[in-house]
C-alpha cells in the first residue's frame, strides 16, 4: 500500500512538472511575440502617415481642378450679356497644369491602402475628364453662345452617363453646364470625407439654398451697376431685392420726367434769350 501510494505521488509530480513545462514553452512565444510587435506596430504607423500625406496631396490637386470650373450660381443669369461663351465656366489661367496635376495624383493614389480613398479618386478624375471632353467639344467655336442649342447626340454617352435632363434633340450648352457642374463636387467632397482632419474648404459645396441666395445677390450686384432693375426683377421677382429693385425703378420714373422738364425748361429759357437779342 505504501508503495502504491508512493508511485501515485511520483507519478503526480512527474505530470505536474510536465505540465509546468509545458505552459512555459507555449508562454515563450507570446512574450516573442510581443517583444517582436513594437517594430511592426511602427511600420504601421508609417505607413498609415504616408497613406495620409499622399491623400492629402491628392485632395488638393482634385480641389483645385474643381475651382478651376465655375458653378452656375457664381454666373450671372443667361441672356445678360447673351454673348458669354462657355469659357465663363472654367476661370482659372493654369486649367492645362491643374488638370495634369489632378491625373497624375490620381495615377499615384493607387498606392494607398485605402480602397475608398481610391475609388473616389477614381470617380472624382472621371468627372473632370467628361467636363474636358464638352469643354474641347464646345470651343471648337469660341464665340459661341451659352445659350446657342447643341446636338444631345453628339455628346450623348455623357448625357446618359450624368442623366441630363432634355426633351429634344437640341439644348443648350448652359443647361448641361448647369446640370454637371454639381457633379464635379460629389466624390471630392466625399474624399474630404475619408481623410481625417482634412483642411477645411475654402469653396465649399452650398446648399440649393445658400447656392440661390448666391446668385441673387450677384445678380443684384450686376443690376445696380448697370441700373438694370427690370432684368434683376425678371429673373427674381420675389428675389432678396426685390423691394429695392421696384422703389429703385420708381425713383427713375420719376427722376426722368422732372428731368426732361428741367433740360425743357432750360431750352426754352435760351430761346427766349436769343430771342430777345
Amino acid at each position: 500500500m505504501v508503495t502504491n501510494h508512493k508511485r501515485i505521488i511520483r507519478v503526480s509530480l512527474f505530470l505536474f512538472s510536465a505540465a509546468v513545462c509545458s505552459l512555459t514553452v507555449a508562454a515563450q512565444p507570446a512574450q516573442n511575440s510581443r517583444r517582436g510587435s513594437t517594430p511592426a506596430t511602427r511600420t504601421n504607423k508609417l505607413l498609415a502617415r504616408s497613406d495620409k500625406e499622399a491623400a492629402l496631396q491628392l485632395l488638393s490637386r482634385l480641389r483645385a481642378i474643381r475651382d478651376c470650373w465655375i458653378d452656375p450660381y457664381a454666373m450671372l443669369p443667361a441672356e445678360y450679356p447673351n454673348d458669354n461663351s462657355e469659357i465663363a465656366f472654367y476661370g482659372c489661367g493654369e486649367y492645362a497644369l491643374r488638370l495634369a496635376e489632378a491625373r497624375a495624383a490620381v495615377d499615384d493614389a493607387v498606392e494607398i491602402n485605402n480602397p475608398a480613398i481610391r475609388r473616389e479618386a477614381t470617380a472624382a478624375i472621371g468627372v473632370f475628364n467628361d467636363l474636358d471632353v464638352l469643354r474641347q467639344f464646345f470651343n471648337r467655336n469660341l464665340l459661341s453662345s451659352l445659350t446657342k442649342n447643341t446636338s444631345v447626340s453628339e455628346i450623348y454617352p455623357i448625357v446618359h452617363k450624368y442623366k441630363i435632363n432634355y426633351s429634344q434633340d437640341k439644348t443648350t450648352k448652359a443647361e448641361i453646364f448647369r446640370q454637371i457642374m454639381p457633379r464635379r463636387r460629389v466624390h471630392v467632397d466625399r474624399l474630404a470625407g475619408l481623410i481625417s482632419d482634412a483642411p477645411a474648404d475654402s469653396n465649399p459645396t452650398l446648399t440649393a439654398e445658400q447656392a440661390l441666395a448666391a446668385n441673387d445677390d450677384l445678380t443684384w450686384t450686376r443690376a445696380t451697376r448697370d441700373m438694370a432693375y427690370e432684368w434683376y426683377l425678371r429673373w427674381y421677382p420675389r428675389g432678396r431685392h426685390a423691394a429695392e429693385a421696384r422703389q429703385s425703378i420708381a425713383r427713375t420714373d420719376t427722376l426722368i420726367p422732372s428731368i426732361a422738364a428741367a433740360e425743357k425748361g432750360t431750352h426754352e429759357l435760351n430761346y427766349i434769350s436769343l430771342s430777345s437779342i
